[in-house]
């Protein structure tokens, strides 16, 4: 080992290997964001679900269990549901809802479906204490029976800004208006009062659910799911224009819930949590380029990344802020593999990822319903870019530091090495080494093995390794 040849050689080798590993941590992470905007576009979680067994004669009762925001994995999980139902003759649809309301755009889809399913659906806001709020108020009247449990609430559905900020007045006019008009449609298809379910809009109007009965929201009280399937049984009901009798007394029920992998796609599906996870990946990226061998960093990355691009595959984003934070990758990878110590690249891609992250979800006066997701925390957003500037700026000066430095020219060069006599450090086997001009250099034997602190000749230099002979007598 030497501390100038074997030093410059030693940084020409890492650098020898840097595009290698480079074009390897690229196509990883290009292979991870392709399935994940696969993901987005619904080329996953719609698979089928499991069908379920069926006893002979027994009705079927599929109770479909709603206890979070309404979004699109929600909206994927609900329709899944809905399909498999009615494919496998079920003979009654449940949705028990308990949510704080969401996306409007997710809710018209959800709406469309029920509203022309072919199996009879009854939604039923439960346990006690539990509300469909906003977005759910829309989805419990969209059932062909409507029930609640004591202690329960509907309503408050007036449009809102994804910041939950008050609209200017024309275009909270035409918010309210465009969710009003859904409301009318659902009312009357329903045969609901259209008066008070469209004061949830106008007025952010919410009921409990003796006042939604007494309002004709609601068709019965429930408390728990064996007392909403006695009230039920019997009762007739109108499916696209055909009258269907209900046979529930003796009903089987069958629990549907999020699965695994949509319960983790629930939690990373938050904006600012998957905002982090880009920049964690980002960050893990550039600690591996910057240090190339270490891999645990470029692993850690690429997996940050996928779980970022696979929360922001659930949410309506903006391509622009995507095509941002892509530059802003690619913008790091100039400044520490092709222009270490340059700067302008490094700070480039930082202010880069700031705007990804301002740019990725659409804030500017968006009419959408409370509960909704939001937008990338503003606080957290500036803190993560101070970070990542200061990182950055630690990373340039470092670099520029090492390109400073005046190398150390050896005593020792190389084209004087030859004939010149060493001695061994460690035995020669033949490897190992020696000691020569004051520094420590790799050896090969030519003469068989030789022991340690035997003196030897230098035949010849092979890169940063002495060819040597045992020199008897020296």
């Amino acid at each position: 080992m030497k501390t100038s040849v074997d030093g410059n050689l030693a940084r020409a080798s890492i650098h020898a290997w840097r595009i290698p590993r480079l074009a390897v941590s690229v196509v990883v992470l290009a292979i991870g964001v392709a399935l994940l905007l696969a993901n987005s576009a619904g080329m996953f979680l719609n698979a089928p679900a499991t069908t379920r067994a069926q006893a002979v004669g027994t009705a079927t009762v599929r109770l479909i269990e709603i206890d979070r925001a309404i979004d699109s994995v929600t909206e994927r999980f609900l329709l899944r549901e809905l399909d498999d139902a009615q494919a496998s003759g079920t003979s009654l649809i449940v949705i028990r809802l308990n949510t704080p309301g969401g996306s409007l755009a997710s809710t018209r889809k959800i709406v469309s479906a029920m509203l022309a399913a072919s199996t009879p659906i009854a939604t039923w806001v439960a346990p006690p204490g539990a509300q469909a709020a906003s977005a759910g108020i829309f989805v419990a009247a969209a059932g062909h029976l409507f029930a609640m449990a004591n202690g329960t609430n509907a309503g408050a559905a007036s449009v809102v800004s994804l910041t939950g900020d008050e609209l200017s007045d024309t275009l909270q006019a035409k918010a309210n208006e465009d969710a009003a008009a859904l409301m009318r449609s659902i009312a009357r298809e329903r045969d609901r009062s259209v008066m008070a379910l469209e004061d949830t809009v106008f007025d952010a109007k919410a009921y409990t659910s003796d006042e939604a009965l007494d309002a004709g929201i609601v068709d019965l009280l429930a408390s728990d799911i064996n007392g909403l399937l006695a009230e039920l049984d019997g009762k007739s009901v109108d499916v696209n224009g055909r009258q269907v009798q209900l046979n529930t007394g003796f009903a089987s029920i069958d629990h549907a819930q999020l699965g695994a992998l949509e319960r983790i796609l629930t939690i990373i599906s938050n904006p600012s949590l998957a905002f982090l996870f880009i920049s964690l990946g980002g960050i893990g990226l550039i600690v591996e380029l910057w240090n190339f061998g270490t891999w645990i960093p470029g692993i850690l990355g690429v997996v940050f990344l996928i779980l970022g691009f696979a929360g922001i595959g659930q949410l309506s984003f903006e391509w622009a802020g995507i095509a941002l934070i892509g530059v802003a990758l690619v913008m790091f990878t100039l400044e520490i593999a092709l222009a270490p110590g340059l700067g302008i690249f490094g700070i480039g891609g930082v202010i880069a990822l700031i705007a990804g992250g301002l740019f990725l979800f659409p804030v500017w006066d968006t009419p959408d319903l409370p509960g909704a997701p939001g937008i990338v925390n503003r606080w957290m957003l500036g803190g993560l870019g101070g970070v990542m500037l200061a990182g950055m700026l630690l990373i340039i000066r470092e670099i520029r530091k090492q390109s400073e430095a005046v190398p150390y020219t050896s005593k020792g060069s190389t084209d004087l090495l030859i004939g010149q006599v060493a001695e061994t450090v460690t035995p020669l086997s033949p490897t190992g080494s020696v000691r020569i001009a004051g520094e420590v250099w790799s050896a090969e034997s030519i003469s068989g093995n030789v022991d340690k602190g035997l003196a030897v000749r230098v035949q010849a230099v092979d890169g940063v390794t002495l060819i040597v002979r045992h020199a008897e007598g020296a």
